[in-house]
């Protein structure tokens, strides 16, 4: 009996014991090649706009299990949190989405501006474990997509006026050089 009951006490404990919550520097390179326009009911049109950017941002897995990335230029804020969670593949997916809407003169109804960001990333898969959290230069690697969606009443080059949409997709990956 007390054999037992010790080998549950050691079960118990043991799966009450998961893995550490993450808390972790990364360094990516987030390159965009093109935008792309909707204006309207006309096709999409993508026009050639590179971008890239180093960024060093920071990964927090709380212990309910909340997921927050620091770092995020977002809306003429050079360091802000997304919260997001992980996917079914034991990556990351973050979400934000942010509505403006800009009164007209006479205090009526206008412009309505729409942004979302989804960043699906995970740690590239080449980063060993024991580097995880110590070293900054392991890289979240995957995919950014900013949509940014304007109401017709934001339209002053159009007659009649047409809502737009623009769509920036990025991709995350490994940094040619990183210096911890």
């Amino acid at each position: 009996m007390k054999t037992t009951g010790a080998i549950v006490a050691v079960l118990a404990l043991a799966a009450s014991c998961g893995p550490e919550p993450l808390a972790a520097a990364f360094t990516s390179r987030v390159v965009q090649r093109e935008v792309c326009r909707v204006i309207g009911t006309r096709p999409e049109v993508c026009t050639r706009e590179e971008a890239t950017i180093d960024l060093r941002v920071r990964l927090v897995e709380r212990e309910d299990e909340r997921l927050w990335l620091y770092g995020i230029p977002r809306n003429g804020v050079s360091d802000r949190a997304i919260f997001g969670t992980r996917d079914s593949r034991d990556g990351f997916l973050f979400a934000d989405s942010v509505v403006q809407e800009v009164l007209s003169e006479d205090g009526g109804s206008g412009c309505v501006l729409t942004e979302q960001l989804e960043i699906s990333i995970a740690i590239e898969e080449s980063a060993l474990p024991e580097a995880i959290g110590t070293d900054p230069c392991v890289a979240l690697v995957g995919r950014e997509t900013e949509v940014t969606v304007t109401s017709l009443e934001c339209d002053t080059v159009n007659e009649p006026p047409l809502p737009s949409t623009l769509t920036a997709r990025r991709r995350w990956e490994k940094p040619l050089e990183c210096a911890p």
